[in-house]
């Protein structure tokens, strides 16, 4: 499938060639100064499972839709994940560039044993190099660093338990650890429809150096930026109603010995299917 495009911008157009088929897809953009970015990404089915992209072009090219956080515009990266079984491997690396005087390095190993009971242990290190981003043209988390990652998890048809531990350090062997984190979590779902979950954790994170916990919302994934040293439990329920399923969450926080009002939501959605 070849598809081209172009979208209206207050300071001109952006054009996009576009190829996608099952494993693989191409873009090839252009704003209205002339710049341009092109992307590739190669991810055939099968196990081991394998993904690879790249990314270049120009640094100042400007997209239609204005991203969060800058992307460099130079990337490699690459990920592969073995086949399901008793010990299960997930490598990973990337390199990428802002700009010539700012770049990076990021390699991954992560390591998975299943055990009897549907329990599952997990060991990760990972290392990075250079600047992980860039803001008011300033290179931000530059230099060292190195993580480690351990957990276990347990599930059952109608119950899951996990727990995670997290540290980092700008040394080599995990010295002067800058960042930590613990965190636990227990989903029940009693019935068809109906969900209860817990999830706690506890941090500490020097300036500068802010930790994120990874949240479900009703309709994405969030990363919450932690600083500082606190604690955060989260507590959710979801039930029928109305059609459709009702979505209610409490979150109380704690930083620095003070904490904060709570926070709460409540959401409804409801599957809609087209033809």
């Amino acid at each position: 499938m070849l598809v081209t495009g172009a979208a209206a911008r207050p300071r001109g157009a952006v054009a996009s060639l576009f190829r996608a088929r099952p494993g693989a897809s191409a873009e090839l953009a252009m704003d209205s100064r002339g710049r341009w970015l092109g992307e590739i990404a190669l991810s055939p089915p099968g196990r081991p499972h394998a993904v690879l992209l790249t990314r270049f072009g120009h640094a100042g090219f400007a997209p239609a839709v204005p991203p969060r956080s800058t992307r460099p515009p130079v990337a490699l990266a690459a990920r592969l994940e073995s086949g399901e079984g008793p010990l299960a491997l997930d490598l990973g690396g990337a390199l990428w560039r802002f700009r010539p005087d700012a770049g990076g390095a990021r390699g991954m190993l992560e390591v998975r044993a299943a055990l009897p009971q549907h329990d599952v242990l997990a060991l990760g290190l990972e290392e990075r190099h250079g600047s992980a981003r860039l803001t008011s043209g300033t290179g931000r988390d530059a230099g060292f660093r190195q993580g480690l990652m351990l957990g276990w998890s347990r599930s059952a048809p109608r119950a899951a338990m996990s727990i995670r531990h997290e540290q980092w350090s700008p040394r080599a062997g995990l010295r002067g650890v800058t960042r930590r984190v613990a965190s636990a979590r227990f989903q029940a779902r009693p019935a068809p429809g109906f969900a209860c979950a817990v999830s706690a954790a506890v941090y500490r994170s020097r300036a500068g150096e802010p930790q994120y916990l990874d949240e479900d919302e009703a309709d994405r994934r969030v990363l919450r930026a932690l600083s500082g040293a606190g604690r955060r439990t989260r507590a959710e329920i979801e039930f029928p109603a109305a059609g459709g399923s009702v979505r209610a969450a409490l979150t109380l926080a704690e930083t620095a010995g003070r904490a904060s009002p709570p926070q709460w939501t409540l959401d409804w959605s409801r599957r809609a299917r087209t033809r």
